[in-house]
């Protein structure tokens, strides 16, 4: 979380904080408790403001990926650093292996996922909310004006090259 932090912000931040302080409470006899719980929630909004605090993946999930699978895609990609890092041919080995054992393991889980979507009767199938979601989330044409342009396009094609006989 530290490695994507705003530090040069965080730094002005504790400065203002400082400089705040040492003017407020250099004066005045205000209690030490009083002080530390100011200073305290003053650098707890700065740590919120310049600091993430949970990185969020942007891959989308498929859901038969569960964490068998999450675990040997860790496994994987510390094996590839580790062989990037050393480049010894035992480590690319290693890597290799375990990437052939997440291949195989991603295509297992897969197949079950999809094995339990289809096991359903097939009334309970059509009403299914998982099925469909399943269904639309595998859809790829496109419906509109990209296929009237195709259309278009071969009628074009058509007319312009003739057949000769």
């Amino acid at each position: 979380m530290w490695k994507k932090a705003d530090i040069s912000s965080l730094k002005e931040g504790v400065a203002k904080l400082r400089d705040r302080l040492t003017t407020e409470y250099h004066c005045q006899t205000r209690p030490v408790n009083e002080l530390w719980t100011d200073f305290k929630r003053s650098l707890k909004s700065l740590e919120s403001k310049h600091v993430p605090a949970k990185l969020s993946s942007v891959r989308n999930h498929q859901p038969w990926i569960d964490r068998s699978v999450k675990q040997l895609g860790r496994r994987k990609r510390r094996a590839y650093q580790r062989a990037k890092l050393s480049n010894k041919p035992q480590d690319w080995e290693i890597y290799k292996n375990i990437k052939k054992a997440m291949r195989q393991k991603c295509k297992t889980t897969y197949n079950q996922f999809m094995a339990d979507l289809m096991s359903s009767s097939d009334d309970h199938m059509i009403n299914s909310k998982r099925f469909w979601k399943y269904i639309k989330s595998r859809k790829c044409d496109s419906v509109g004006i990209s296929t009237l342009k195709d259309k278009l396009e071969d009628r074009l094609q058509r007319v312009v090259v003739k057949p000769q006989s």
